[in-house]
Parts: C-alpha cells; sequence; structure tokens
C-alpha cells in the first residue's frame, strides 16, 4: 500500500505564517487605538466643565439661605483681595447628603474671575497649599484641610472650585470631579434654569 505525502512548499508555509503575523498585529493595532480613542473621549468630557461661568444675576448669601444653605463661619476676608464676604457652611443636596462649601462673594463676575481664581486655586486639589505660612489668604485653612489618617499631614478638603456669576464655591469632594458634581448641584439649587 502506498501513502501519499503531501508536501507544501516552504514558501507557502512561510507566507501563511506572515499572513498570520499581519493579521494578528493589525488585530492588536486597531484594539490599541480603539482604547487609546476611547481614553482620549473621557479626557473630552472632563476638560468640558464649565469651571467659569456668568450669570446676569449677582448673588448675596441670603440667596442661598432661602434654599436650605446653612452658614456656620462668617470669615474676615482681609487679605482676602476683593471679596466682600466669605462664609463656610453646608448644603443638602440630592439623596439627603450634606455636603461643605466655602462661598466667597464679590462685587461683580469679572472681580470674582479675576481677583478670585488664584485665591481657589491655591487651595483646592491634589497640589493645595495645606501650610498655613504658605497661604496668600489664611482665612478659613481649618476647614480647606483634612487631617490624614496614615503618615499624617494633611490634604485639601476641597477638591475643586467653581465661579458663577459673582461668587467663587470651593466645594467637598475627596477627588475633583466629585468636587465638580457638589458644585454644579450648589449652582442649580439658586439659578435652577441655568444649564451647565
Amino acid at each position: 500500500m502506498i501513502h501519499k505525502v503531501i508536501l507544501t512548499p516552504r514558501n507557502t508555509r512561510n507566507t501563511m505564517s506572515k499572513r498570520i503575523r499581519s493579521i494578528t498585529t493589525l488585530t492588536v493595532f486597531i484594539i490599541a487605538a480603539f482604547v487609546l480613542t476611547a481614553c482620549g473621549s473621557s479626557d473630552q468630557s472632563k476638560s468640558s466643565y464649565a469651571q467659569i461661568e456668568p450669570s446676569e444675576q449677582s448673588f448675596t448669601i441670603s440667596d442661598f439661605e432661602s434654599v436650605g444653605f446653612k452658614v456656620v463661619k462668617v470669615y474676615d476676608v482681609e487679605g482676602l483681595t476683593g471679596a466682600s464676604k466669605a462664609v463656610h457652611g453646608f448644603q443638602k443636596i440630592s439623596g439627603g447628603t450634606r455636603l461643605s462649601y466655602e462661598l466667597r462673594f464679590y462685587n461683580s463676575h469679572d472681580d470674582a474671575v479675576n481677583l478670585g481664581t488664584s485665591f481657589a486655586v491655591e487651595i483646592t486639589g491634589e497640589d493645595a497649599i495645606m501650610v498655613t505660612d504658605d497661604m496668600t489668604w489664611s482665612g478659613g485653612n481649618k476647614q480647606q484641610r483634612e487631617q490624614l489618617v496614615e503618615g499624617g499631614g494633611y490634604q485639601a478638603f476641597y477638591w475643586g472650585y467653581k465661579i458663577f456669576g459673582n461668587i467663587v464655591m470651593l466645594c467637598e469632594g475627596d477627588w475633583v470631579e466629585q468636587s465638580q458634581e457638589a458644585c454644579d448641584q450648589l449652582k442649580e439649587s439658586i439659578s435652577p434654569t441655568t444649564t451647565s
């Protein structure tokens, strides 16, 4: 009995192997491109947050108190350039969660932006200044930081801020997006018709 053995030419095997490698490489490239695109779109949504929003209305603390904001402490604004008032307090938001805020009032939206931004940036987020002597204005330093359980030291209590009309809002949160959401919820409570 004679068995037929079919031999595949070496060139054909190499060509098939190259095709498989090419298809695998292409597949990996497509998956990587998809992942990078998905990450990029998430970064875009973060950057679309409206940090500064003008308003035709000029707000006072009474506007906040009328929607349930509780003032806990009124600060001396000496050294807080351009501010007419600064308070620490809390507001119950959706779901009954109580969040802390610091509100800084200015005479106009332009003053809030031009005079208040640097003060807000200084004490919010991961790079917040926590040492009182290094702060430009330390009026609310006890409420603006919390002690770390492990390793000692402090971290920012407010991870984000929003300038809405003539107010600079510092908003509680454990990370930036959480603070931004808290800011938007407070903003919506005093100006529900304004869209972000």
